[in-house]
């Protein structure tokens, strides 16, 4: 891992071949796992029942953003380069990170589904608060904007 790499960026985003931005399904799960974590059923939350049950299938969310010839740190840009420092909580030492960054506007597509029958006990309160179906396995397209 770097502690101050200025071509860490160039390592891990993803694009496709016409330099089109995507995020893999793991950060969506990820993302809507820890959402998750906040939205209570009884004493708990339904953090496990989402770990257990969704599933994220579209492979490439793509981005409606595309990597540029020259990318600067002017947040003003559609995608810009965020450096920023970070401190790494087991050993205190701070680092400098250097990511890829969309400035707000991006929008995404993906499609997940989730096997529901484990949620029948809370499914009223749920459906209210999430506006979804829950009849049988459920397969949603979910655009988010930002």
């Amino acid at each position: 891992m770097a502690g101050n790499d200025p071509e860490e960026w160039k390592r891990i985003y993803t694009a496709d071949d016409n330099k089109q931005l995507y995020l893999n399904p793991s950060y969506i799960f990820g993302a809507m796992r820890e959402a998750a974590r906040y939205t209570k059923n009884g004493v708990t939350s339904i953090q496990s029942k989402v770990s257990a049950t969704l599933q994220v299938i579209t492979n490439r969310i793509y981005l409606n953003r595309y990597m540029p010839e020259q990318i600067t740190q002017n947040e003003d840009d559609l995608v810009y380069l965020d450096v920023s420092g970070v401190r790494n909580p087991s050993t205190k030492a701070r680092n400098v990170r250097y990511r890829v960054a969309l400035s707000p506007g991006w929008e995404t597509e993906f499609r997940i589904i989730w096997e529901n029958t484990i949620w029948e006990s809370n499914r009223s309160s749920i459906t209210r608060r999430r506006n979804a179906s829950w009849t049988g396995g459920c397969a949603l397209n979910w655009i988010w904007t930002f």
